[in-house]
């Protein structure tokens, strides 16, 4: 499918984009407990067609209920949405659910602001270090809208707009009439096939495919929008004070605290292997636990550098220890390296966060 031209601009997408964040909470504050995801390798790639029918799906699980974003309660307008995973040597595969009374989309060109109608999000971080990481939205109409972030917007991350994942395969199936007020329909579906060329492009190295026992940063989101009809169509419905849309809801696979999806530390963790490991998954755990601690370094140096005008030369944070770790600044940057058993985790003033052996 050739590029559309847009009457919005990268920098109006930016602006859009930024506005649609809320303020964020002070993040240290937050109960982290990352939803995590087994995904098992399949000899036999399904059919992407939208349906979700193939015997291949049959040895992958359904995720857990969505939450609102917050975290604070489910979902109300999302019960249902599901999301299944496999892998294969060329592919990862992501296949989802979404219950639907009102099947409602018109964004109808690719690279168009999904969200701004109902939609279902993905968002992926292969290398988990919040940086350089691809966001998928989708429509029920089988729109789709891919993006690289070059990091969160809190880190003065651009959007990509005119990055392609290069062989993504999409599609929809709808149990239902779109765009047809006065019926009940009862959901969309969705499957995707995202290459691990695709995932090679923005993390380099040899290869972009998993090895057993690796394990990715993920996140899913449903944007929903509450609807009234208008003759035969349908409609954003509004505050009858102030004639403005009602907001948005945010039901999220991992909740992150607050409602900003761009906050890639707070995402779920997909583990990869041939089977279930149990191994695996507590590695995994245990690697991104020493990342969620680190980043509470990060927090507490943009809050130091905040009051004070200098980053502190001797952090500290509960769960690593002190002699464990060393920090270096240099004017307004800083490197803290903490290691264990010949393994180093880094992070700096930018986010972003990566390990070495």
């Amino acid at each position: 499918m050739s590029k559309p031209k847009h009457t919005l601009g990268i920098w109006c997408i930016w602006f859009i984009l930024a506005i649609h964040i809320q303020p964020a909470a002070q993040p240290q504050l937050f109960n982290y407990s990352p939803t995590t995801y087994y995904c098992v390798k399949t000899s036999t790639p399904p059919v992407i067609d939208g349906r979700i029918d193939d015997m291949t799906w049959q040895s992958a699980t359904w995720t857990g209920q969505f939450w609102d974003i917050t975290g604070d309660e489910a979902c109300s307008l999302c019960q249902g949405t599901s999301v299944k995973m496999l892998w294969d040597d060329r592919y990862i595969y992501i296949a989802a659910t979404l219950p639907e009374r009102d099947l409602w989309a018109t964004y109808d060109s690719r690279d168009m602001v999904i969200y701004h109608e109902n939609d279902f999000e993905v968002f992926i971080d292969p290398d988990k270090d919040t940086h350089d990481y691809l966001e998928i939205e989708i429509n029920a109409l089988g729109t789709y809208w891919d993006l690289l972030l070059s990091a969160p917007y809190r880190d003065k991350g651009k959007p990509m707009d005119s990055h392609d994942v290069k062989g993504l395969i999409a599609a929809v199936s709808r149990q239902g009439t779109i765009n047809h007020p006065g019926d009940r329909d009862t959901a969309w579906t969705v499957e995707m096939a995202v290459p691990w060329t695709a995932i090679k492009e923005i993390i380099g190295g040899s290869q972009g495919k998993p090895s057993a026992g690796d394990y990715w940063k993920v996140n899913f989101s449903r944007v929903q929008w509450q609807l009234d009809t208008l003759g035969r169509k349908y409609i954003k419905k509004k505050d009858s004070t102030t004639s403005k849309s009602l907001p948005e809801f945010n039901c999220v696979w991992s909740p992150q605290g607050v409602v900003d999806m761009h906050q890639p530390e707070k995402w779920g963790l997909v583990v990869f292997g041939d089977k279930p490991s149990e191994k695996y998954l507590n590695d995994a755990k245990a690697d991104d636990l020493i990342r969620w601690n680190l980043r509470q370094i990060y927090y507490y140096q943009k809050d130091f550098f905040k009051k004070h005008g200098i980053y502190s030369q001797s952090p500290s944070v509960a769960g690593l220890r002190t002699a464990d770790m060393d920090t270096k600044v240099n004017g307004d940057t800083f490197t803290t390296r903490y290691c264990k058993h010949s393994v180093c985790w880094y992070i700096r003033e930018d986010g972003r966060i990566w390990k070495s052996k």
